[in-house]
């Protein structure tokens, strides 16, 4: 049992922690985060393994929020993920 009494609340508080402890900001009411959830249909398919489903953000940029999240493979979100960092990168490198 979750220390919140709901498993679907602790899996959104895991997941802002997660955001937060990344230094992205998270613009997401749980009810907001289980509606784009439910809508993928997906949310018991959620995880970070192979094959798995995640909350990835649009350009791995910006906020959790409203518009600017997808549920997508987490080997999809990898790959924007690395696609990202690297952009980053160059774009440092280029100041």
């Amino acid at each position: 049992m979750s220390k919140t009494g709901d498993p679907l609340r602790e899996q959104f508080n895991v997941q802002k922690q997660g955001a937060k402890r990344r230094g992205v900001p998270w613009r997401l009411a749980f009810w907001e985060w289980l509606q784009i959830w439910e809508e993928s249909g997906h949310l018991n398919d959620r995880g970070p393994l192979k094959g798995q489903w995640v909350m990835g953000r649009n350009g791995d940029l910006g906020a959790y929020e409203a518009g600017n999240v997808k549920i997508i493979r987490c080997e999809q979100n990898n790959i924007f993920a690395v696609r990202a960092r690297h952009a980053r990168a160059r774009n440092n490198a280029d100041q």
